[in-house]
């Protein structure tokens, strides 16, 4: 299997934006950073490649044996009609985690009420003279069942050693309890920092599915821009926080989702494919902060709370980055490169307030602590080595809907050649797209069409494209 190392991003990157330190870059400081997740969160293959030149998918010792499939999982639910957490089991052999889906098939008209047309079409259709063709009513005409499959096989992996000594320290201590008693401080730290990481990691596949519909510019809900459109005085997303009207919306919003979600249906997921998710299959996080606006200024003030409550959730104090101030706005921020398997998406959205998906859209799989250890009888001491395996998943041909309460909507990433529509679309005077450049949000006109002097597409491509 494809095995990524990424202790390195871990110490330098996402640990520091987990806990307030800020990543330094040449000599400045940055809250939050665009991480590239490509090779933390699998998406899967259709298709997997044995050549003898990607060892991806063969054992990583021998690097001579291919990797076998450990477990098939089939997405096949009994469907009851649409009225009234993220782990998944492990697998001990094989590598390659299977999803394999089954397409539903389109009707034909009864053929036991039509018998009589059957009849008539067999000799008007009749290519012999005389001899009535009625193949139609033929049983054993073939209708092959479409099923695809998708296929996991990228596992991502660190360890923290620590060296024990137990005679040398000896002298340190009053006690055998004492050294006991330091010991064990220095393995609850262990064990604290491969918690920590644990959690910055799950969080960084919820971000990376987040990252994906943002990217892919589908089930993204503004629901500042949804509230504007009916509301009599428009609002900001800074004003936003604390109207009651807004907070209202909202909740209901937000609630009607959970029931689009429950019906069959096609709209929510990337591939059309057909599905639902039932209440007990379905994730829903919010971020702190919407949720206490929701109890400040909302619950608080509101009598018969019960019919404008909103239920049913987790809370996260922040997406992908805690900020280096207290209450910084970067907390409802994601910033990512994420890939769908085919194309990559360079992600910089604020405002981001919750994420409701079905548990199989976002999952951890086969979770391995463990601890190893070896003695140096020359110098006396043990080495022990914490080390982590896990697998971390995406699938966004699951039901996923991203809400986001912002003033500016990402619309995707322009792409790496300048398209043909640049001039007519976007590089127009009063245009409605904004690009985040230089750390604040500029909105284009026509002296960024490619007519202007100095037009150079480099200053573009990439960036994220925004609407207001």
């Amino acid at each position: 299997m494809k095995v990524n190392q990424i202790a390195s991003v871990l110490n330098t990157v996402i640990m520091n934006e987990e806990i307030g330190k800020g990543v330094t870059d040449n000599g400045t400081t940055y809250p939050i950073v665009a991480e590239d997740l490509t090779n933390i969160v699998d998406v899967g293959k259709t298709i997997l490649d044995f050549t003898g030149a990607n060892k991806d998918n063969f054992n990583r010792f021998v690097e001579g044996l291919i990797d076998q499939i450990g477990k098939v999982q089939f997405v096949d639910r009994v469907y009851n009609g649409s009225a009234p957490s993220i782990v998944y089991d492990s697998f001990e052999y094989g590598s390659i985690l299977q999803k394999v889906r089954a397409n539903v098939p389109d009707f034909q008209e009864n053929s036991s009420w039509k018998l009589a047309d059957i009849a008539a079409d067999a000799i008007a259709n009749s290519k012999v003279p005389g001899i009535a063709d009625y193949s139609e009513l033929d049983p054993f005409v073939l209708n092959i069942p479409s099923a695809e499959a998708k296929f996991y096989n990228k596992m991502i992996t660190y360890e923290a050693p620590i060296t024990i000594a137990e005679k040398q320290l000896k002298s340190a201590f009053t006690s055998a309890s004492a050294l006991s008693s330091f010991i064990a401080m220095i393995e609850n730290r262990i064990q604290m920092k491969l918690t920590l990481s644990t959690d910055a990691l799950i969080m960084r596949t919820i971000v990376n599915l987040i990252g994906l519909k943002v990217g892919l510019g589908e089930n993204v809900v503004n629901l500042l821009a949804e509230y504007n459109k009916v509301a009599s005085t428009p609002l900001t997303a800074t004003q936003a926080k604390t109207s009651t009207e807004f907070l209202k919306f909202a909740t209901k919003t937000m609630a009607l989702y959970k029931d689009y979600v429950k019906k069959a249906g096609t709209l929510y997921n990337h591939s059309g494919y057909l599905t639902f998710t039932p209440e007990d299959k379905l994730k829903f996080v919010v971020l702190s902060e919407f949720a206490k606006d929701m109890e400040t200024y909302l619950y608080a003030d509101t009598f018969n709370e019960e019919f404008v409550k909103l239920n049913g959730f987790s809370q996260v104090p922040s997406w992908q980055s805690v900020g280096t101030a207290g209450n910084d706005p970067v907390r409802g921020e994601i910033y990512v490169k994420a890939t769908d398997g085919t194309d990559d998406y360079t992600v910089r959205q604020e405002g981001v307030v919750g994420v409701m998906f079905d548990r199989d859209a976002c999952a951890v799989c086969n979770e391995n602590f463990r601890t190893t250890s070896q003695y140096n009888a020359r110098g006396e001491y043990v080495n022990y080595f914490h080390k982590y395996d896990s697998r971390f998943l995406n699938d966004i041909e699951e039901n996923v809907i991203v809400f986001i309460v912002a003033d500016y909507t990402n619309e995707g990433s322009l792409p790496e050649t300048k398209p043909t529509d640049w001039d007519t679309k976007y590089a127009i005077a009063s245009s409605p797209y904004y690009i985040f450049k230089n750390g604040s949000y500029v909105q284009l006109s026509a002296s960024d069409a490619s007519t202007g002097s100095g037009f150079d597409w480099d200053d573009y491509a990439g960036l994220p494209v925004y609407t207001k």
